[in-house]
């Protein structure tokens, strides 16, 4: 358990550490391999806490297409050192303004999250009902021998499986509709880009 843990705490810095790199650094090559070790760190970590559908998400959409795609691009454009150099100066130059907007920002998340404390025992008290009322549900439906699922048990499901069911048992028409969609934004831009060819003799 304590090697779970030391490993997890390790892929959260290399995480931060990557992000850094990645917004510090002034080569966009760079920039965009420490986004790949960011999902890399992100994507393993949530394997580890057994989130196997969404960490392969990470790998197989934001790895294997979006940061590969922006690595081709950036790799084939033609940008010199020296306009680099020119195009951080010009940002660093903003600075205090960037830093001024995040600290607002932070600032207005804070106290937008922040519960005050005089009605914070009220809070405590509705979460206290809130849990006698579901544990009084969970044993009525234990004395009936009722079950909450049909014919599958969650608790015996991984997570992709989980997901899985519950995607093809109850959104199957949303999943339909939702790959048509998707079809229809890849043919529609194909159609209207091709021109077709006449044969003029």
């Amino acid at each position: 358990m304590n090697i779970i843990r030391i490993i997890l705490d390790l892929l959260s810095i290399g995480a931060i550490i990557s992000a850094i790199l990645t917004i510090t650094s002034k080569n966009p090559v760079n920039s965009v391999i420490g986004l790949i070790s960011v999902f890399v760190h992100s994507s393993t970590y949530l394997i580890i806490l057994s989130l196997n559908f969404i960490g392969l998400s990470y790998l197989i959409i934001y790895v294997g297409a979006i940061s590969i795609l922006f690595l081709f691009v950036v790799m084939m454009m033609n940008i010199k050192y020296i306009e680099l150099t020119e195009v951080a100066q010009e940002y660093t130059q903003n600075l205090p303004l960037s830093l001024i907007i995040g600290s607002l920002f932070i600032l207005e998340s804070f106290s937008s999250i922040l519960i005050p404390f005089n009605n914070f025992i009220a809070y405590v008290e509705i979460w206290n009902n809130s849990l006698k009322e579901t544990n009084t549900s969970f044993n009525i439906i234990d004395n009936k021998n009722l079950s909450m699922v049909d014919s599958y048990k969650i608790e015996d499901f991984i997570h992709i499986e989980s997901l899985g069911h519950t995607l093809y048992t109850f959104g199957l028409l949303w999943f339909i509709l939702g790959s048509c969609i998707l079809l229809l934004a890849m043919v529609g831009p194909i159609a209207l880009c091709h021109t077709p060819k006449y044969n003029l003799k």
